[in-house]
């Protein structure tokens, strides 16, 4: 474990990783909402255009997965700094890309911004879980969730309003660069967590897995392959339901506002859960929160009226907003002292779980219908509580949580 002695640098670090999440938010978000206007500009079929931008994800996950043994060699500010340019260098390069030909070259591009896209999502995680221990630990990687969600959540309205100044998909990844100033700023004055060697100079040796470990990891990646899968078929279905009682647009409304109270209460289940888990156990909560969401899941399609639906998604943005980054503090706090790797293996199968649950739930969707999915993923959360229950249970009668 890394010291890092004064509370000013505690800020900073804590203010660093904050910023990076928020900008990982924006990034995994901007390919669905540029998509319509590169279409436009480029002249590129909206297949082909989907699958330039679904990219963005795969370079994510591969680098979700190769920055646990990278961070070995490089430290964490060098990288973010290596990052910051190749982004620059990267929207220079889309600004080159104006015809259907050099379709190409602009998914090479978005690969290369997943790849970003993996360094910025994971080091925020390795530096906190490096910085502090205990609650501190959980409460803040709870709120780097919340930041996650603002900017992912948040900045499609910055965009929104972007396209009606006449700005094209090439200006809003441009836009970005503000952000990435006030990271770089931050990184300049802030002294990062040393991920190879502790404050004595020595190499930090990091403990084995257990197979607690293990099944946490499995238990992310049934939450993700859970709720994904659900909030991808959520606005199609509750559209198509709300239509005939509501008609076509209101229906439409209906079911946006729906998807937009999910995320709200996401964000706000993530601030919520920093300051609960000082009076509850961390596995405790996140088994109460999967039975939340397992109850709401079928609530949702079992609703009367509109306000029920409102009701029950917030609820189920309540129930599905700690697991996560819950699970990534609990996890590590199973073993004496988490590696990057173990970090890794954590955020990996959350980017797994992800694809998993949005290809799976359209194929179920459209073959079985929207009540299957909703199973589903009722059983993938059923699933996140017992294997919860099982760690709980191997670990009985062992100080997890560090006051």
């Amino acid at each position: 474990m890394t010291e890092i002695s004064s509370h000013g640098q505690r800020i900073k670090i804590t203010i660093t990783a904050f910023l990076l999440t928020f900008i990982t938010g924006i990034l995994v978000v901007l390919p669905f909402v540029v998509q319509g206007s590169a279409q436009e500009t480029l002249h590129i079929n909206p297949i082909e255009i989907g699958k330039i931008f679904s990219y963005f994800m795969v370079g994510m996950v591969i680098m979700q997965f190769l920055n646990g043994y990278i961070i070995k060699y490089v430290k964490p500010k060098t990288e973010l700094l290596i990052i910051s340019v190749i982004y620059l260098f990267c929207i220079i390069g889309m600004f080159k890309v104006d015809t259907a030909s050099q379709a190409p070259v602009l998914a090479i591009i978005i690969i290369i911004l997943g790849l970003c896209g993996g360094v910025i999502v994971t080091i925020p995680n390795y530096i906190i879980v490096h910085a502090f221990q205990g609650k501190q630990r959980t409460t803040r990687l709870n709120l780097l969730d919340f930041c996650f969600s603002a900017g992912s959540s948040g900045y499609p309205y910055i965009v929104s309003w972007l396209f009606v100044m006449n700005l094209n998909w090439r200006d809003i990844y441009a836009t970005v660069i503000i952000v990435w100033i006030v990271i770089v700023f931050m990184l300049l004055i802030t002294k990062l967590p040393e991920l190879r060697k502790s404050a004595s100079n020595e190499h930090i040796k990091y403990s084995k897995w257990n197979a607690s470990v293990i099944l946490v990891g499995i238990a992310i990646f049934f939450f993700f392959i859970s709720y994904t899968g659900f909030t991808y078929i959520l606005q199609g279905c509750l559209q198509n339901i709300f239509t005939g009682p509501y008609g076509a647009d209101k229906a439409a409304s209906y079911s946006i506002n729906a998807i937009t109270m999910f995320w709200l209460f996401y964000a706000i289940g993530c601030v919520v859960s920093s300051v609960l888990i000082h009076k509850i156990s961390v596995n405790v909560y996140i088994i109460i929160s999967a039975v939340v969401a397992c109850c709401s899941f079928i609530w949702v399609f079992h609703s009367v009226n509109v306000g029920a639906v409102y009701l029950a998604v917030s609820i189920l943005g309540l129930g599905c907003s700690t697991t996560y980054s819950s699970s990534i503090a609990y996890g590590s706090q199973l073993v004496e002292s988490a590696s990057p790797r173990m970090i890794s293996y954590f955020i990996v199968l959350s980017g797994i779980g992800t694809f998993s649950g949005e290809y799976l739930a359209n194929i179920w969707f459209n073959e079985r219908g929207y009540h299957f999915v909703t199973l589903a993923s009722v059983y993938a959360m059923a699933m996140v509580a017992i294997l919860y229950i099982i760690v709980t249970i191997m670990n009985r009668g062992k100080k997890i949580i560090i006051d």
